[in-house]
């Protein structure tokens, strides 16, 4: 059906059946003023609601409010079209009395039946004209004119009345429903989806002008594709099928249905098809999908509803678990048009290709490629002897059952029980049309006539079987959630209580619980440390306990599931576990050797028995910055500076938990830098060694390191871990100079003596004479120690005994000149220390 919409603003802001108050003369104008400014306000809103429209947005509800609508885009904006409220009152004058309320937007929509409902009631009118009967083929006459429009109800300006369009008369009708809104909203008939907004004005000569807006139900597809998605979940595109049917010879009659002679028969099944549709957030269910020849032939349709989210277990791809949906891909189910003009079987390709065909909401086509190929089989297929199982006390379909239904018209089926062992008796099976339930276990006989895509009917004589072996089915029990935080042993089991059901079964000889249960990660991605992990089969052991027994005085049995947790394996996550009742006096060929199916889940906690908080040594950090005096160790080429990581914590750290911790640095290392776990470090034992300075990442230069405590060094558990930045230092301190400055006044020059440096032995806090302390000593100088003073006398210092140091030979002093000389000791560390010594050289007199 085509329809043109009008696209125009709406009216709002409408003081029409609002409740008003009467107010003195001279007030009007503010009055009108007033309302004028609510109906600016309204068609500025109006305004961005047709943008809206026009930017492709479509509406994602419509509410009732009062006096109005308030609707909803699909990006949550919403926007309340209703009647305009009543200007402030005036000041002067005796008030009149208040109005009515105003009535809420009416709704307009096409029940089920296809007739219009206002606000919910039925008006009796259809929605829709009747089909006309078909008439007989005849020669290719020139294309006829378009249809009449179809047009939604409205209002009876002279009965103030709903009327409905009839397109077979070209007459408005009234339905007697009287209408109470100036603002309503219609479903449109054959256009499933838009909305219609009405808005009626009243104008100066008490007259109503209307004006409408057509609001998208759901965005526009913008395209289709047909594919196929294989049981891998492998996604091709193009899709085949094959639909069965064929034509009567004569009159038959069966199963209660009549045909006549030379009538068309289509197998009773359908075939599915996927479709990739874009945006892949449309709702596609809204829309009328369809298939299409290239010349406009619909022999094929899209059956009404079967339009549903295609479902798999794996991700789609183009080269087991629960089935979710795969976004953007759908399945709909094919089969023949037979309203469609000229559905003849004469007609219709044995293998044609077609196309996926709709329209957006304002009625533009969108078309696949023609990438869909049916192929139209009428061999007229037949059924063989079937078997099939099928669950006690379950309605069961026999078409489902019965395999190849899909490819014949239909099937009629009777008891046929025979006398072998197992069969069932008649009134233990109910069978009704094509759905059979059996209240035993046991096997039951079915005789499947059937009407062929021919016409011919293969009855009872020899029609083929469907013996049905009806089975127990073990009822799932759900216990709940049991709860473990890990622990070593005996602190590692836990139990989970079972039903009265359950335990009465283990009061009974031959039930036990199955030594083989399911038991898994409840998400499909575990990650630990930053790796996934995957359930470990030995983690959990499941057994069936008496709680009572050994209890003194008890009589019955307190049963319940006890998990033991092995904590070097188990992962602290939930588990999902399905484990069996099994009945030893049960048949597998019955389905009674499993009585129940126990579900629960158990929720493994982190480790909670080791903390790093308190077990570092105050005195060694500030914040997470430690400090530490690295070990010499060695001699010559082999001297090394060390350290043990251990001496940061307090010693139970090392005496209780060692065995579970190891260290680790930051990696990747900086340009240059060594790992301090290597030549001699070790990760396990927490020994480092570090370059000298100034060596790159060595002594004085900070570096990120962790403890790690790994509970039951469990790769499936959280690390336990302390980061610090450590530093690791020398054991000697600030070099300084106790004497004063000196002057050299002759040739004799000046001495320095040995006991007036010190230097600071941190690690023992006390002061270190040079002797004493193993540094190596440079003297160096300033400009002027280098211009007046004697260098060279200098450099054979050894730090206990005098230094004398005189005036260069060749320097000749006329004013006096301040000299520093700077004495440097490097340590063990590869540290250096200095401090300054002043020396005034005088003009010899």
């Amino acid at each position: 059906m085509k329809k043109n919409f009008v696209r125009v603003m709406l009216f709002g802001a409408l003081a029409l059946t609002v409740s008003t108050t009467v107010t003195s003369c001279k007030d009007y104008d503010d009055d009108i003023d007033n309302l004028q400014t609510q109906i600016d306000a309204n068609k500025a809103s109006i305004a961005d609601l047709q943008k809206f429209v026009n930017e492709g947005k479509w509406v994602k509800s419509v509410e009732d409010v009062a006096g109005g609508f308030k609707i909803t885009f699909d990006d949550g904006k919403s926007y309340s079209i209703v009647n305009g409220t009543n200007g402030t009152n005036g000041k002067d004058g005796v008030d009149g009395t208040n109005g009515t309320d105003g009535k809420n937007g009416t709704k307009v929509t096409i029940g089920a039946n296809n007739n219009w409902f206002f606000d919910g009631i039925d008006s009796g009118q259809s929605a829709v004209g009747p089909k006309g009967d078909k008439g007989d083929d005849g020669k290719d006459g020139e294309d006829g004119k378009d249809g009449v429009n179809g047009k939604s109800p409205r209002i009876s300006a002279t009965t103030g009345c709903w009327e409905v369009y009839n397109t077979e008369t070209g007459a408005w009708e009234s339905t007697d429903i009287v209408a109470n809104a100036t603002i309503y909203i219609t479903e449109v008939a054959g256009n499933p989806l838009i909305w219609e907004l009405h808005v009626r004005e009243l104008k100066s000569d008490g007259t109503y002008a209307e004006s409408s807006v057509t609001l998208p139900k759901a965005g526009s597809i913008v395209s289709m594709d047909a594919v196929s998605v294989d049981a891998n979940a492998k996604l091709t595109l193009g899709s085949t099928i094959t639909l069965f049917c064929g034509k009567t010879t004569a009159k038959v009659d069966f199963n209660g249905h009549k045909y006549a002679e030379n009538e068309v028969l289509v197998a009773s099944g359908s075939s599915k098809i996927q479709a990739l549709i874009n945006p892949a957030d449309v709702n596609v269910q809204l829309y009328n999908i369809g298939l299409t020849d290239s010349k406009d032939n619909q022999f094929f349709q899209i059956l009404k509803g079967s339009i549903q989210e295609n479902m798999t277990e794996k991700p789609l791809s183009r080269a087991a678990g629960d089935k979710t949906a795969n976004k953007g891909v759908y399945d709909m189910n094919v089969t023949f048009n037979k309203d469609a003009d000229n559905f003849d079987l004469a007609n219709i390709p044995a293998k044609g290709s077609y196309a996926l065909t709709t329209r957006d909401p304002f009625g533009n086509e969108i078309i696949s490629k023609y990438d869909v190929t049916i192929n139209v089989d009428q061999s007229a297929p037949t059924l063989s002897d079937a078997t099939a199982e099928a669950i006690i006390n379950t309605a069961c379909d026999l078409n489902a059952l019965m395999p190849g239904t899909d490819k014949v018209v239909d099937c009629k089926y009777s008891l046929s029980l025979t006398s072998d062992p197992g069969e069932l008796k008649a009134e233990n099976i109910t069978l009704s049309g094509s759905t059979i339930t059996a209240k035993s276990a046991g096997t039951a006989t079915i005789k499947v006539e059937y009407l062929k895509t021919n016409g011919e009917v293969v009855k009872e004589a020899a029609a083929p079987t469907l013996k049905i072996t009806f089975k127990y089915y073990a009822d799932p029990v759900v216990l709940g959630t049991m709860k473990w935080t890990v622990n070593a042993a005996p602190n590692n089991t836990a139990d989970i209580a079972l039903t009265d059901e359950v335990k009465a079964l283990f009061n009974q000889a031959g039930y036990s619980l199955d030594a083989n249960p399911t038991i898994g990660f409840k998400n499909d991605v575990v990650k630990v440390n930053g790796a996934d992990v995957t359930y470990d089969s030995q983690s959990i052991t499941l057994a069936l306990v008496d709680k009572n027994a050994g209890v003194s005085g008890a009589t019955t049995k307190d049963w319940v599931i006890r998990a033991t947790f092995k904590p070097e394996s188990v992962c602290a996550t939930t588990h999902t576990v399905s484990v069996n009742v099994n009945n030893a006096n049960g048949s597998s060929a019955l389905g009674n050797e499993v009585a129940k199916v126990l579900n629960f889940e158990i929720v493994v906690n982190p480790f909670e028995g080791f903390k790093w908080d308190g077990r570092r040594l105050a005195g060694y950090f500030d914040g997470n910055k430690g400090t530490a005096t690295g070990v010499i160790s060695g001699t010559g080429a082999n001297q090394k500076v060390t350290y043990n990581l251990y001496g940061l914590y307090s010693a139970e750290t090392k005496s209780d938990a060692a065995s579970y911790i190891k260290f680790d640095e930051e990696t990747p290392l900086p340009e240059g830098f060594t790992s301090w776990f290597t030549n001699g470090g070790s990760k396990t034992t927490g020994d480092i060694v570090v370059a000298k300075a100034p060596a790159k990442g060595g002594v004085g230069v900070a570096r990120t390191i962790k403890a790690i405590y790994s509970p039951f060094n469990n790769s499936r558990l959280e690390n336990i871990t302390d980061e610090i930045s450590l530093t690791v230092v020398s054991g000697l301190g600030t070099l300084k100079y106790s004497g004063a400055s000196k002057e050299i006044k002759n040739e004799s020059g000046t001495t320095i003596e040995a006991k007036e440096f010190k230097i600071a032995d941190v690690a023992n806090g006390k002061d270190l004479a040079l002797k004493d302390a193993k540094v190596t000593l440079v003297w160096t100088g300033d400009k002027n120690a280098q211009d007046y003073l004697d260098m060279s006398t200098l450099a054979s210092w050894d730090g206990q005994s005098t230094l004398t140091v005189k005036k260069k030979t060749s320097a000749q002093i006329v004013t006096a000149q301040t000299c520093k000389l700077t004495l440097t000791a490097t340590d063990e560390w590869g540290v250096t220390h200095a401090t300054t010594v002043t020396v005034v050289v005088n003009k010899f007199e």
